[in-house]
């Protein structure tokens, strides 16, 4: 019996450092392609238009990723991706006794390239991580939609009303589950903060003696769904 629990002991231990070892050379490069939906708001600065409500806009981001891994649990990430964002605003008014209803929608498409900072806990095959960094967005197209109790129309915004590159922030979490040592897939939930102003006629003369004093950022909440294929092998 007693030899029976030395058996059984030392294959546990086998099994423990063959998995340790196993885990310690798991590959440090990963490539692969990530997709979601990307919920897009417009901030205002200043935001004192009475009766002026803002809503958002759903897109698609689509792209790819590249990770390196400094240790298993500190990595660095790129991922260059096409995505579509913008906002609504909405307006009612009364005018000689009759309401009216304003509506503008703001969409626009963006190849960004995000140079994200990972941190991965825990050593199983579903392993969480946070990450966080700075990310710089091309902007390809920009429409503006109005609508109002009449007209409904849908136009593009010329290159200089809307700034050409958008600078941002971008947070979020998630997990991944490693499917076999060299392929995972992974669900992340993100936060987009824009740092730059979109209104590219800001601090101009408007005519009147009024200047354009109105600042636009955008502001995006990201759930994306991606594979990833490892190569190579980490250090010990």
């Amino acid at each position: 019996m007693e030899q029976r629990h030395v058996w059984v002991l030392g294959a546990l231990l086998l099994l423990t450092t063959a998995g340790g070892q196993l885990h310690a050379q798991s590959p440090r490069i990963w490539i692969g392609a990530r997709g979601g939906i990307d919920i897009g708001s417009l901030s205002f600065d200043p935001d004192t238009i009475s009766g002026l409500t803002h809503g958002s806009t759903t897109g698609i981001a689509i792209g790819a990723e590249f990770d390196y891994w400094f240790s298993d649990h500190f990595g660095v990430s790129a991922q260059p991706s096409y995505v579509q964002k913008g906002g609504t605003t909405d307006q009612t008014f009364t005018l000689f006794g009759t309401s009216y209803k304003y509506s503008s929608s703001y969409n626009g498409s963006y190849f960004e390239i995000p140079i994200l900072f990972k941190i991965s806990f825990g050593s199983g095959n579903v392993r969480p991580m946070v990450f966080i960094g700075p990310e710089i967005g091309f902007k390809l197209s920009a429409k503006q939609r109005v609508t109002t109790s009449v007209t409904d129309s849908t136009i593009d915004i010329p290159d200089s009303d809307i700034t050409s590159i958008n600078f941002g922030i971008i947070g979020g979490v998630g997990a991944t589950y490693n499917v076999s040592p060299t392929t995972m897939i992974f669900l992340e939930a993100a936060y987009d903060y824009g740092l730059t102003n979109l209104n590219a006629q800001y601090g101009k003369d408007l005519g009147g003696g009024e200047v354009d004093n109105q600042k636009i950022f955008t502001r995006d909440f990201r759930i994306t769904l991606g594979v990833l294929f490892g190569f190579g092998k980490q250090s010990e």
